[in-house]
Formats: structure tokens, C-alpha cells, sequence
């Protein structure tokens, strides 16, 4: 709360921000576009035409655009018609003021989505200057582009320089991990230090370097309970996150072959939202198992970006299994700010 020196309470601060949004237009699939919108951290609303995820409202990092972006590729896999729209509007305590302003981006977003076809997203010239850095686009119309895919990052932000010695730290530790010894790498900065940049040139390196590794590389910013485990599991078996039902509990299946039990791969679906019995016991030794089992040939890597947005449920099994396993060729690497509330201290293969 905000108080004044008199004591009384203070009217919360108003202030103009950049916010990107993103429309759907109504129909069958409205449950689960709704979801991944959920899921990417957008605020969601309702409207007769549309359903729109508005980005940059709660979390003002700058990386609304992008998010925004990322969603409306992952709807245009499935099928949807998506628009995008970017714009500065008014946000008074994390709520969006509703006026003139943000009543056009709405609008805006809602024309470019009806005016799209299926498996494309359009955006506007606004939202295009916002995201051109990271993704690839094609001029649409007079004054609108379609989203066509997202840039590879060796070609996004130019030379990678500056950072040798957290480089070579990580190298150090993934030769330790391979070893053996279970590794956990947090990696912390303010917003815009170059936490995300760093994760993502460890993959590229990693990879161009012909290195037998296994790396998934989740984004902890979804809402709703154990959204970081499921952006993770979905990684690991290859599923979409509007991936169809029965596609998602195939491969749940599957998990059988890694020797989880019933139990353990109930649990998972239950995560994926294709099973309905729930057990947080069963969850944690489901996914430990399946680390480990990924670990047994060759060294794997988990890293979660932008962890201080993690949900309390995912947190808490990801602590669990740092405390239950202490070997394996394994690497946990999370990206946060210097603010997030965690402590681990308590682990000796901390870096």
C-alpha cells in the first residue's frame, strides 16, 4: 500500500505504459486459447467477437511484445487466426484504465483477427517495430505485417561479447554435472542485463558444438499451479501446448518405457490436464524419475527463464527434488532477478 506523510492512504499511482494485445476470434476453441494466454501470463478478457490477452500489464518488463509474439505463433500452429496490436495506454495499480485509448487497441486487435485467416497472425505497424528484433515478418496490406516465425538468436542480437567469464563458468559446471555430480546454475540480474541472452547463447554454443546434451528451456511466467513442471514436461515429450487430448495422452503413455508407475503417470496427465487424480508425491518422484532416466546417456540441462515469476507449486516440487537427488548427470539452470525470494544456500553444487 501507498501512504502519504499524513498517514492516509494515497490514491495509487497512474502511469502511461507500453502494452501489447493480442485477439482471438471467438469460437470452438476458445478454451484453449484462453489457457495458453492464461499460461503465457497475459490477463485475459472476454469480448462478443474476440478474446484478447492483454501483456505488460502485470509484469512491466519490457518482454510483452515478445510473449505476445511467442503466443500467437503457438496459435497459428494449431490453427488459430490471431491479431496483435502494441500500443501506450494507461495502467493505474496493475489495472488497465479503460478509455478512449485502450478501447481502440481492443478494437484494432479484433479487426486484424477477423481480417486473418486460419494458421496466421497479422500485427500492426506499431507491434511490428516492437518484435522485429526477434521475429521474422511480411508486409500485409497497407498498414499491418503477418508474424511468419521467430528469428534464431545467433542472429538476433549481433556478436555475443562481454561475457567470457560466466561462459566459461558454465562450461566448468556441465563438465562437473557430466561427471555426476547433480549442478544447479542460477543466474541472476535486473531486467535487461542479459540474463535471457546468456541461457539462450549456452544453448546455441552447446549445440553447435556438436555436445551430446539434452536441454529443454521453459519461460516460468504461466499462471496457474505447477505451470513452470508443465511447460517442462510438454518440452520433454515434444507436445504443443494446444497439442489435441489425444496426442498429449499417447505420449503420456509413453512414459511407461522411462519405468514410471501408474501412479506417477496419472500424475503427470493430471498436470497436462488429461487425467483427474492429483498427488503431489507422486508428481515429485514422476518427474525425478524422468530426469534421471534422460540423464542415465548423456548430460541434460533444465533451464527456466524468468524464474521469479515461477509459480509457489512448481517452486516447491523443483526444491524438493534438489533436496531429495544429489547425483546424476544433470544441470538446473534458473534466470532471476536479484529481488526473488530463494535461498539456496543449503546446496553445495550451487553456482
Amino acid at each position: 500500500m501507498l501512504f502519504r506523510s499524513s498517514g492516509r492512504r494515497a490514491t495509487p499511482r497512474a502511469e502511461r505504459r507500453d502494452l501489447t494485445v493480442l485477439a482471438v476470434p471467438r469460437g470452438d476453441g476458445d478454451g484453449k486459447a484462453r489457457s495458453r494466454l492464461e499460461n503465457a501470463g497475459a490477463q485475459v478478457e472476454e469480448g462478443d467477437s474476440a478474446i484478447f490477452g492483454i501483456f505488460g500489464v502485470v509484469q512491466p518488463d519490457g518482454l510483452d511484445a515478445d510473449a505476445a509474439a511467442r503466443v500467437g505463433l503457438s496459435l497459428q500452429s494449431e490453427g488459430y487466426a490471431v491479431g496483435v496490436v502494441a500500443g501506450r495506454v494507461v495502467v493505474n495499480d496493475s489495472t488497465l484504465r479503460r478509455d478512449d485509448t485502450s478501447a481502440e487497441l481492443f478494437r484494432a486487435a479484433a479487426s486484424l483477427a477477423q481480417a486473418a485467416d486460419e494458421s496466421q497472425v497479422l500485427v500492426s505497424t506499431s507491434a511490428e517495430r516492437a518484435m522485429r528484433r526477434y521475429f521474422e515478418f511480411a508486409p500485409w496490406g497497407e498498414e499491418s505485417f503477418e508474424l511468419r516465425a521467430e528469428r534464431d538468436v545467433q542472429n538476433t542480437s549481433g556478436p555475443f561479447v562481454g561475457r567470457r567469464d560466466e561462459l566459461r563458468r558454465i562450461g566448468e559446471v556441465l563438465a562437473i554435472a557430466n561427471k555426476g555430480t547433480q549442478c544447479l546454475v542460477s543466474v541472476v540480474g535486473e531486467a535487461g542485463s542479459g540474463k535471457t541472452r546468456l541461457i539462450r547463447e549456452t544453448v546455441r554454443r552447446i549445440r553447435v558444438g556438436g555436445h551430446d546434451v539434452g536441454m529443454t528451456i521453459s519461460t516460468a511466467t504461466g499462471r496457474g499451479p505447477y505451470s513452470a513442471v508443465q511447460a517442462t514436461i510438454r518440452d520433454i515429450l515434444g507436445l504443443a501446448v494446444l497439442a489435441q487430448e489425444e496426442e498429449v495422452r499417447d505420449k503420456v503413455a509413453r512414459l511407461r518405457e522411462l519405468g514410471l508407475s501408474e501412479e506417477e503417470i496419472t500424475a503427470v496427465g493430471s498436470v497436462l490436464g488429461v487425467a483427474d487424480a492429483k498427488s503431489d508425491r507422486n508428481l515429485v518422484s514422476a518427474v525425478a524419475r524422468i530426469a534421471l532416466k534422460l540423464a542415465e546417456d548423456r548430460l541434460t540441462v533444465f533451464a527456466f527463464d524468468e524464474f521469479d515469476k515461477v509459480d509457489p507449486e512448481s517452486l516447491a516440487l523443483l526444491q524438493r527434488i534438489l533436496r531429495k537427488a544429489g547425483s546424476g548427470r544433470i544441470v538446473i539452470v534458473v534466470a532471476h532477478r536479484p529481488d526473488a525470494p530463494f535461498d539456496w544456500e543449503d546446496r553445495k553444487s550451487v553456482v
